[in-house]
């Protein structure tokens, strides 16, 4: 045999080998690993649980509106924060007893853009809250514990820099009370 005839039948005998390898070992392999869905290599169950409650069995002031009175000698001079300071007149009940006590409440209405105040029907002139010596910003919360309601006051306050004018003025929020 002709070394030229030997290397054919090796030549032919590698072509052999190699389409062997790709179709019987290799090619089955890669096109399983290419046709295989995406698998997890973990996974685990979640559970959620929720409990849905009614809102607080709590009435504010009966349901009737709550007002404070500023009276009607309120010199303009004298509008500082401090003065005119007026304790915010509501109760609060709940019956039967919340399921929780952790209850909140906020005074919602349009802020007076100073003193986190509420505004009211002078712009100059707003009203702000306090629970003891702390502001309330309109339009926050105020987290507590029932039955303590907290002890809200309302104090005039006035834009800084600014002139007040003589005259009524009004000024609303809604007060609102949730579970934390």
């Amino acid at each position: 045999m002709t070394r030229e005839c030997r290397m054919r039948i090796i030549n032919f005998l590698k072509r052999r080998r190699a389409v062997e390898y790709v179709s019987g070992g290799l090619l089955p392999w890669l096109t399983g690993v290419l046709l295989l869905p995406t698998v997890a290599l973990a996974n685990t169950t979640v559970n959620f649980s929720v409990t849905v409650i009614d809102p607080p069995p709590c009435k504010i002031n009966n349901g009737n509106d709550v007002s404070v009175d500023f009276g009607s000698e309120v010199l303009i001079t004298r509008v500082n924060g401090e003065n005119y300071k007026q304790q915010v007149p509501y109760n609060l009940t709940c019956e039967p007893q919340p399921s929780s006590n952790a209850l909140k409440m906020q005074f919602t209405g349009q802020a007076a853009g100073f003193d986190s105040a509420l505004a009211t029907s002078n712009s100059n002139l707003g009203i702000k809250l306090l629970q003891g010596d702390v502001v309330l910003p309109i339009n926050s919360w105020l987290n507590f514990t029932w039955p303590a309601a907290p002890e809200i006051k309302a104090v005039l306050v006035k834009r800084p820099g600014a002139t007040l004018s003589p005259g009524a003025f009004t000024g609303v929020a809604t007060m609102t009370v949730l579970y934390q």
